[in-house]
């Protein structure tokens, strides 16, 4: 009934945050809402997984024009039918000036979503634990701890290169972090990097190190990353290729091999159709496990 209950509320988000429903004449101006809902069913052979996964953000203006006062509102979910009940939610007071955006409340930290490498063949069971090495170490604590947390954050965005920054503390006594975030993209070649700082409860530290490069056109994309986890992760490679023979086709290798553990592969496909929505099919795997086969549906705006 739990997962029902979630199914529902998000194919309404899906529905509501469709292209139609916000089109340049539904939003204010200086408003927008962007994200992903997906529902998927993953298998090895003996167990299987049903997970509806949702990823959306707005940023609204309060003077009509984008540069002032504002507010931000985001969420991350996943719901299985068998494990994986996880919900982060985002809400945080911004001012934007000509120097940047001040976000103020419980902003996402500041390299999340950063990483331009895709989920591990498709399969958004396998990307909630990639996120860890791609920068979302702190949304994956927020989902799988339930650890919430506040703090402020800047942006700044000077053309093709983009920066952030942040500072959180973590409620119910986790602990603090920053976070440091660079990217630049110049439309072919794009490299991004982010630093991060534990102080987690406890007195301990850790350091977290994580950047890309690669080069990106209409019909290819490749990219290397690497992660030095310090005491808080292992170590990681990350490599990945997608190539688009056709516009509705996307086709994508990836792996990531982590220190002292199998390398974990994936191959996917995904078709687009209509206005964001697709569907797409993938496998990932390692040495030491059964092949993952997952297939999923959803939609992008």
């Amino acid at each position: 009934m739990q997962f029902l209950k979630s199914l529902w509320r998000l194919s309404a988000l899906s529905i509501l945050c469709s292209p139609a429903a916000l089109s340049a004449q539904s939003l204010p101006p200086g408003s927008s809402v962007s994200g992903t809902v997906e529902l998927s069913y993953a298998t090895d052979g003996d167990d299987d997984l049903t997970l509806l996964y949702g990823d959306v953000d707005g940023s609204f203006s309060m003077t009509g024009g984008g540069d002032g006062l504002g507010f931000d509102l985001g969420l991350t979910a996943y719901e299985g039918n068998r494990v994986l009940h996880d919900l982060a939610l985002y809400a945080a007071l911004t001012y934007t000036t000509s120097y940047g955006k001040f976000s103020l409340g419980a902003p996402r930290n500041a390299s999340s979503g950063l990483s331009r490498m895709p989920v591990i063949g498709g399969a958004r069971v396998v990307g909630y634990a990639q996120q860890a090495f791609l920068g979302d170490l702190p949304q994956l604590r927020y989902l799988g701890a339930d650890k919430s947390f506040y703090g402020l954050r800047y942006d700044g965005d000077y053309g093709a290169f983009k920066t952030a920054v942040s500072l959180h503390h973590f409620c119910c006594s986790g602990g603090d972090f920053a976070d440091v975030a660079v990217k630049y993209d110049s439309g072919f070649l794009f490299a991004n990097g982010s630093l991060q700082f534990y102080d987690v409860q406890g007195g301990s530290n850790a350091t977290l190190v994580h950047g890309e490069v690669g080069a990106a056109s209409d019909f290819y994309e490749a990219g290397i990353g690497a992660t030095s986890g310090d005491t808080i992760l292992p170590d990681a490679l990350q490599a990945w290729a997608s190539y688009r023979p056709i516009q509705q086709v996307d086709l994508s290798a990836t792996v990531l091999d982590a220190e002292d553990a199998s390398a974990i592969w994936g191959l996917s496909a995904k078709y687009g159709f209509a206005q964001g929505g697709y569907v797409q099919a993938g496998i990932s795997d390692t040495k030491d496990t059964d092949a993952l086969w997952d297939i999923g549906v959803g939609i992008n705006f």
